[in-house]
């Protein structure tokens, strides 16, 4: 069975990784793109603006799923191993007309105390035009990854990675460099944003199209209750909630007691930084629906040798990628202008936290794909405590705080998850076998 998996599935996880890793390529690399235009023509301060306004839409975002995005990936796998589309497709539309109604509930939120929020909590004023036109495209944001882990599940990678990523994918990074350059032009930070929403929008329709190909022909069937969504749901959107505190808290901790130009530096530090986890996520598009499976079938050997060749081939991509960002860390901020230097502290030490994480593997979709959604927010839960505790060195230590808090957080999840999974699943998540 090592020989079979060792030839047969490495080559199905090295295919698949290719195809996910070039379409997610393509989004880094517009993601990256507008960002490093952005820097150039908004300034520090600027970029910081729209990088704040951006990280509350996507953490709305995040709520707004309410964890049905992780309830479909796994329903996903198993509908489609089974052959049951027309029950995938009675989930599916159940799970948007959900998140839809939350979503549409938080941009009204949004809307309303807008103004308090950017005055009262951030102290910044100038940030309420830029952050009511991102939130614009609150509700297709929340949408586009139901969308994805649906077409991830049924292993349509390709067309997952155009739609999935970190405020969307490629066509919402090459949609938002058509329409958000032009418009930043004569409108500076708020056009900007605009031409977020409205690139949102056109990757949320396009994920439309998608989805009614996929399910073309399906029988109609019952679709779930409410009540039952919100059960499966709610400790993933506990995990998603808490999960922000991890993802954004450096970003959001440094608007509430910095200044723009800090959060502007420190947006692009960690950019840089999320490209192993960036790497990750696009293989977690063939790794996950397959550690689904086999976890059904009940073949803990197996599963725990697939787990392993994948993981090795994550790390050593990432820490090819991770080893040059760090040696490259002046050079590539200093591209951006002077100011952005001065994260190159931040970027190398939020570098050697990603890579200590990644040494796990993809813990977080192993815990979710395989039924353990409680265990999941525990350790995200722990990992949000610890950003709490470590938010205290941002007013002492300015970046390099925010970079340290976030660092010992997410490598706090990746230990904590990796054990649960050595307790749930029977094998301990790393790239060299231990016990």
């Amino acid at each position: 069975m090592l020989s079979r998996l060792g030839n047969g599935e490495t080559g199905k996880i090295l295919r698949g990784m290719c195809i996910a890793v070039f379409c997610k390529g393509f989004s880094v690399v517009f993601s990256y793109l507008l960002n490093f235009a952005l820097a150039k023509m908004l300034g520090s301060h600027g970029l910081g603006l729209f990088s704040l306004a951006f990280a509350i839409v996507v953490s709305a975002s995040f709520l707004g799923r309410f964890g049905l995005d992780y309830v479909l990936l796994r329903h996903a796998a198993l509908c489609a191993s089974s052959g049951q589309m027309g029950v995938l497709a009675a989930w599916s539309r159940q799970a948007n007309l959900l998140a839809g109604g939350v979503a549409l509930a938080l941009t009204l939120c949004l809307a309303i105390f807008g103004h308090w929020f950017c005055t009262e909590v951030f102290g910044k004023s100038e940030l309420y035009l830029p952050l009511i036109a991102m939130t614009a495209g609150l509700v297709p944001q929340t949408l586009l990854f139901l969308q994805a882990e649906t077409l991830k599940g049924t292993g349509h990678i390709r067309a997952s990675q155009m739609l999935q990523g970190d405020g969307g994918g490629v066509i919402v990074f090459g949609a938002a460099l058509c329409l958000s350059l032009p418009l930043a032009i004569p409108y500076g930070v708020t056009g900007a944003a605009t031409g977020f929403a409205l690139a949102s929008w056109i990757a949320y329709f396009a994920g439309c199209g998608m989805s009614a190909r996929l399910f073309t022909g399906a029988n109609q069937q019952r679709p779930p209750t409410i009540a039952n969504l919100l059960k499966l749901g709610m400790p993933l959107f506990i995990a998603s909630a808490l999960s922000l505190v991890v993802a954004r808290a450096g970003i959001l901790f440094l608007g509430a007691w910095a200044s723009a130009t800090s959060v502007g530096i420190f947006a692009m530090a960690q950019k840089l930084a999320l490209l192993g986890s960036n790497i990750q996520t696009a293989c977690c598009t063939v790794i996950g629906p397959k550690i689904a499976v086999l976890q059904k079938n009940g073949d803990t050997h197996e599963l725990a040798t697939y787990y392993r060749n994948s993981t090795r081939l994550i790390a050593g991509l990432t820490a090819l990628v991770l080893g040059g960002v760090t040696l490259l860390a002046s050079p590539l901020l200093g591209l951006l202008g002077p100011d952005f230097v001065q994260g190159v502290n931040a970027l190398r030490i939020l570098a050697a936290g990603e890579i200590l994480s990644l040494v796990f593997g993809p813990t977080s979709i192993t815990l979710i794909t395989t039924g353990h959604s409680h265990e999941h927010c525990i350790a995200v839960g722990l990992a949000a405590a610890v950003m709490a505790l470590g938010g205290l060195l941002i007013p002492l230590y300015g970046l390099e705080g925010a970079a340290i808090a976030v660092a010992i957080s997410t490598l706090t999840q990746a230990v904590g998850q990796a054990l649960f999974i050595r307790r749930r699943l029977g094998f301990f998540p790393c790239i060299i076998r231990m016990g």
